[in-house]
């Protein structure tokens, strides 16, 4: 082996060896959790001990692979610069460096490249301001084609964002998500599929596991709002009523509203994510899942993170 790759090598086997003490603690706590919440009284101790155990594992495991690939990643650029000027000369390196910095900012956050979202409306409202109180500035109609998304505000209601659009030549102006269907690209926070570019023929049923990467995550989406309505009953982790108008509901009463997130992972696949957000006044927490399967008969919620676990529910009686 050349002498000059060593460190190199030492690095990736150090590298491994961290993953891996991280991947037992995580194992370890992902084994315990669930006896912890279903064992009741003294026989939980045991349990907890080994999450606790398993989590100083993985902490320990984590950061020091972490701050490993941080370090072992710079190290290689900063010999990958000096290599490059002593190659070509420092006045090239820093000019193209700069360029590329340039290039990269430009793409990434000047918005030139960005194509404009072109989307539907079911009401037309638009506000001055990003709440319901404000004024409104005019009244589109759903045959208006030249609505345009600009930006999501940090403003909610219902679960749903306000969006910034511009309308006419020049015109701006506030709208509600609630308000707003997509019509071939998806963003998050809006209403649904206009009914315009509705699909004819749609799936029966979702499952994750068999999208492709080119999936039209309008498609899905409007299939998942399409199938989610209705009581989904599970012995284990609770119930859930979901109506057609994105409420949540309980025994007939409205403690919230749900929707849909679209977010695609670091290959570009895309993940559906049922978002929960309820009422100030309800005892409950704002809860996020990661959809993997649906269908008539079942449904399948997954929580992400270390302590990632999935739930089933099967389909109770319909609601409205």
């Amino acid at each position: 082996m050349n002498l000059k790759n060593l460190p190199h090598a030492i690095a990736a086997i150090l590298f491994v060896i961290g993953a891996l003490v991280t991947y037992i603690g995580i194992k370890i706590i992902s084994q315990d959790i669930q006896i912890f919440e279903n064992t009741p009284g003294d026989g939980a101790i045991p349990a907890l001990f080994n999450i606790i155990i398993g989590g100083v594992i993985a902490f320990i495991g984590g950061l020091c692979t972490a701050v490993l690939l941080i370090t072992w990643a710079f190290g290689a650029l900063i010999q990958l610069f000096v290599k490059l000027i002593e190659l070509f000369g420092a006045k090239p390196v820093f000019i193209t460096l700069a360029a590329v910095l340039v290039l990269l900012w430009v793409y990434f956050f000047s918005g030139f490249f960005e194509r404009p979202i072109y989307v539907g409306t079911l009401d037309g409202s638009i506000y001055s301001e990003p709440t319901f109180t404000a004024s409104k500035d005019t009244v589109l109609t759903a045959a208006d084609a030249k609505l345009k998304l600009i930006h999501a505000t940090d403003s909610t209601s219902k679960g749903y964002n306000w969006f910034l659009v511009s309308y006419g030549k020049s015109l701006k102006g506030y709208m509600w998500g609630g308000n707003l269907c997509a019509k071939g690209q998806w963003v998050n926070g809006m209403g649904g599929r206009c009914e315009s570019h509705k699909q004819h023929v749609l799936a029966n049923e979702f499952d994750l596991n068999e999208l492709k990467k080119d999936q039209n995550a309008a498609d899905v989406i409007e299939v998942i709002y399409g199938s989610l309505p209705g009581l989904w009953i599970s012995d284990y982790s609770g119930d859930y009523e979901f109506t057609s108008q994105m409420e949540i509901a309980n025994e007939g009463k409205v403690i919230g509203w749900w929707s849909i997130e679209l977010e695609e992972n670091f290959m570009g696949y895309p993940k559906f994510y049922l978002q929960l957000d309820y009422l100030p006044d309800v005892n409950k927490w704002g809860r996020r899942f990661l959809i993997t399967r649906l269908n008539n008969t079942g449904l399948s919620l997954k929580t992400e993170g270390l302590f990632n676990k999935e739930s089933y529910y099967k389909r109770g009686n319909q609601i409205n």
